[in-house]
C-alpha cells in the first residue's frame, strides 16, 4: 500500500489536485481508479462525485490525466470488473432486454435488482452497477424480470487468457414497456446507465435466390430445304411413331409431299453448285485488259468534231459465192 499511495500521490502532485489525496486513497489506489476508468469512465465520474469530488473540472483533470498516464504505460492496471462496464439492450414492440456482465461464479443472493416506474437499480455486493438510474420511458414494474445465466465452462487452452478474456456470467433483465409499440431512444435518461450500449439487431435473412429455370430440351435437327425430319420431332419425343400420310388417307405407300419437296432441295442444291462453280472460274481467269482511249479528234472551223474515215477505207471486200450445183434430170415417166 505505501508505493501504491507514492504513486497516487505523485500522480496528484503532477496533476495539482493533492487536496484529493485523502479522498482517492480512502477508496484505493492508483491502479482501482485506473481500472474503475478503463471499464466505464461515465461510472468513475459518478464515483468521483460520490465520493465528495464536487467540483466537475476536478473530476474532469483527474480523469483525463489518468487516461494520459495509462496511454503512456506508467500506470499498471488491473482487470476491469465485469459489472462496471458499460450493459448491452435490444427492443422490441413490447419489450427491453438488458444484458450486464458480472464476475463468473457469483451467486445470485449477491445480484439485488430493484424495478420502478421509471428507474432500475442493480447491485452486485452491494456496489453499484453500470444498470443504475432513471429509464428512458415508463415499465410495468409487476411485469418485469431478471435471471442469471451462467457463462459455459471454458475449454483448456494453451497459453494463459487474460482477465478481460475470461468467460463472464449475465445478469439478463426483461422489462415489460408501459406503452406497447413505443420506440425508447435509449436505456437510460439519466445516471451512470446512460454508458449503456444498444446491440445492432441480426441482418434479415437472405432470400434464396430462385433455382434457375431449367434449359429447354434440344430441338431436332431442321432439314436446310423443308424437309428430312422437321415434323418428326414431336412424335419422338411422345414415344409413338407417327403413321405416314399415305397410310392415313389409304394411299399406296408413297408421300407426294415428300416427293416433292425432296426434288425442289436437289434443285436448289443444283443451283448451288452451279453458282459456286462460276465463281470459282472468274476467280481463275486473268483480269481482261482496258482497251486504250481513243484521244479526241480535233475540231477545225465550223466542221464536225468527228471526221468520218476515207471511203477506201469502208470498202467492204467481196467474198466469191460458190456456183450453184447443176440440178439432177428427173427420170422418165414409167410407161
Amino acid at each position: 500500500m505505501p508505493s501504491e499511495s507514492l504513486a497516487l500521490g505523485s500522480f496528484l502532485k503532477e496533476e495539482d489536485l493533492v487536496h484529493l489525496h485523502d479522498v482517492l486513497e480512502s477508496h484505493g489506489g492508483l491502479a482501482e481508479l485506473a481500472s474503475m476508468l478503463s471499464a466505464n469512465r461515465v461510472l468513475f465520474l459518478a464515483r468521483l462525485k460520490e465520493w465528495g469530488v464536487s467540483r466537475l473540472v476536478e473530476r474532469q483533470r483527474v480523469a483525463n490525466g489518468l487516461a494520459r498516464a495509462i496511454k503512456a504505460g506508467r500506470v499498471g492496471t488491473v482487470a476491469a470488473t465485469p459489472h462496471l462496464a458499460p450493459c448491452t439492450w435490444t427492443q422490441t414492440d413490447d419489450c427491453l432486454v438488458a444484458r450486464l456482465a458480472i464476475p463468473a461464479g457469483t451467486p445470485s443472493s449477491a445480484v439485488a435488482v430493484s424495478f420502478e416506474v421509471n428507474a432500475m437499480d442493480i447491485r452486485v455486493h452491494g456496489e453499484a452497477s453500470s444498470m443504475c438510474g432513471r429509464l428512458h420511458g415508463v415499465v410495468k414494474p409487476s411485469d418485469c424480470t431478471w435471471e442469471l445465466e451462467r457463462a459455459p465452462p471454458a475449454e483448456p487452452a494453451m497459453f494463459e487468457l487474460r482477465a478481460d478474456q475470461q468467460p463472464h456470467d449475465e445478469v439478463v433483465v426483461t422489462l415489460a414497456k408501459g406503452k406497447a409499440g413505443a420506440e425508447w431512444g435509449g436505456l437510460f435518461a439519466s445516471g451512470v446507465g446512460m454508458s449503456s450500449k444498444r446491440e445492432k439487431p441480426p441482418p434479415p435473412p437472405e432470400k434464396p435466390k430462385p433455382a434457375p429455370p431449367p434449359p429447354p430440351p434440344p430441338s431436332p435437327p431442321a432439314s436446310m430445304f423443308g424437309f428430312g425430319g422437321g415434323k418428326a420431332a414431336p412424335a419422338a419425343a411422345s414415344g409413338k411413331q407417327a403413321p405416314a400420310k399415305s397410310q392415313r388417307a389409304g394411299g399406296t405407300g408413297v408421300d407426294e409431299k415428300a416427293l416433292k419437296a425432296r426434288k425442289a432441295g436437289l434443285d436448289a442444291l443444283k443451283v448451288l453448285a452451279r453458282t459456286a462453280r462460276e465463281r470459282q472460274e472468274r476467280e481463275k481467269s486473268p483480269p481482261r485488259a482496258k482497251p486504250p482511249a481513243r484521244p479526241p479528234a480535233k475540231q477545225s472551223g465550223g466542221t464536225s468534231a468527228f471526221s468520218l474515215p476515207p471511203l477506201s477505207l469502208l470498202a467492204i471486200p467481196t467474198i466469191p459465192m460458190p456456183a450453184p450445183a447443176a440440178q439432177p434430170a428427173p427420170p422418165p415417166p414409167p410407161p
